[in-house]
């Protein structure tokens, strides 16, 4: 007896926590990702940009069918001014990349402190495995305790087919 009451605590606990997060499908561009419980959509452009924001991070995504950016130098210095714009001290950060949890694409991105404010900065570009000119850009500002979040959002970006 005790052994199904733990299995069904278990069940429920794991449903709660898939009804707790957030799925964003592009369908223009044919992109979905999902965001961790407490993260929420708070503003929808309708042309491809939406922000999102928890209670220590705000993040912006915008999914583009732009082919020129296929060109690794077009997009390394598009993540460049994007980091610039949002004050990620350039002096001192990381980059890696990143493959989609999924496998349908991948990317990278550069992390870094602000400049101004005790936070992280974060901006990445995605891009599908399958299809040229379909991408993911992503910018975030969070504190320490968000970085998991953060990287959640980035894994679960999906190229769909």
């Amino acid at each position: 007896m005790k052994k199904l009451f733990t299995a069904l605590c278990f069940v429920l606990v794991a449903s709660l926590s898939c009804l707790a997060q957030e799925t964003y499908t592009w369908k223009k561009e044919n992109i979905k990702v999902t965001f961790p419980a407490g993260m929420k959509v708070v503003d929808d452009d309708g042309d491809g940009r939406i922000t999102v924001k928890s209670d220590n991070a705000v993040l912006q995504l915008e999914a583009s069918l732009n082919p020129a950016l296929d060109d690794d130098d077009k997009s390394s210095a598009l993540i460049v001014k994007l980091a610039n714009n949002i004050d990620l001290n350039l002096d001192e950060y990381e980059s890696e990349d990143f493959d989609c949890a999924d496998g349908s694409g991948a990317g990278f991105y550069i992390i870094g402190d602000h400049k101004k404010f005790e936070k992280m900065c974060l901006v990445s570009i995605a891009r599908s495995n399958t299809e040229e000119g379909r991408f993911m850009l992503t910018v975030a500002i969070f504190d320490d305790d968000a970085a998991k979040s953060v990287g959640q959002v980035l894994g679960s970006i999906s190229f769909l087919d």
